[in-house]
């Protein structure tokens, strides 16, 4: 994709990347895509004075309830999972956050959706966690008609360390092996990434990868005003312009 910017006149370009989790390419830890997603969620995290990690782990009964759905089924009962949790912080804590499907465990294959929220509070007590998970399973019950269990993490800092650390963990690919064809349905045009509450859209993070972040978000990096798309261009026209690589898939030309 191309796009101009109508202040400075300059001429950018951001690769079209798959972005499936499995690719060998945008599934790697620190890729084009990891860096990418960082760099949108980067100014909401850094403004959240205090942030909770939340984790929220699905039950086998529930994995295996999803996969055996319609994939469009299976993509409302992650939606009214994922709103679940949202509202509850929202009701409780009147807080905001960012929240993202991690799909697969450690070993990279096996389907095992799991709910990551990085949302602003503190300490969270053991009595209330408990109480959660009571509520959710009641929840989950008397909707789908199913007994179950759920695994809740709970974990907080404000350090900018803690905050980076989480950042990173949550933006990066899970599922690093070609799943079912069932599966691939289920993820397939999924808006897996969503933010909550209000953040301040001209918070600016001192350590941001700042031009990452403004291209990521359709504005120029040295005028701050929103890139128009001019659209796509072939790899054999990108290849006469003299471009310059400037970050994660994002080029200018610098004629």
């Amino acid at each position: 994709m191309s796009f101009v910017c109508p202040c400075c006149g300059k001429k950018y370009f951001k690769s079209l990347l798959c972005g499936k989790e499995w690719c060998p390419e945008c599934g790697a830890d620190g890729s084009w895509v990891h860096k990418r997603r960082q760099a949108r969620w980067w100014n909401n995290v850094m403004q959240m004075n205090k942030l909770g990690y939340l984790v929220v782990t699905t039950s086998l009964e529930v994995r295996q309830f999803i996969m055996h759905q319609d994939p469009k089924e299976s993509k409302k009962i992650l939606n009214a999972i994922r709103k679940y949790w949202v509202r509850k912080l929202k009701r409780e804590f009147r807080t905001r956050g960012v929240v993202r499907w991690h799909w697969a465990g450690s070993d990279g294959t096996t389907f095992a959706p799991h709910l990551n929220i990085l949302f602003e509070h503190g300490f969270i007590d053991k009595k209330t966690l408990n109480t959660w998970r009571t509520e959710f399973q009641k929840w989950f019950k008397t909707t789908y008609k199913i007994k179950t269990k759920v695994v809740i993490n709970y974990s907080f800092g404000n350090t900018k360390i803690f905050k980076i650390h989480q950042l990173k963990y949550v933006t990066r690919s899970t599922m690093r092996t070609l799943p079912s064809e069932q599966i691939q349905h289920v993820l397939f045009d999924y808006h897996n990434s969503i933010t909550f509450g209000k953040f301040d859209a001209d918070f600016r993070d001192s350590d941001v990868p700042r031009q990452l972040t403004a291209l990521e978000h359709g504005k120029c990096p040295d005028c701050n005003v929103a890139l128009d798309c001019t659209g796509f261009v072939s790899y054999i026209e990108f290849c006469l312009y003299d471009r310059k690589h400037l970050v994660a898939g994002w080029f200018v030309d610098t004629c």
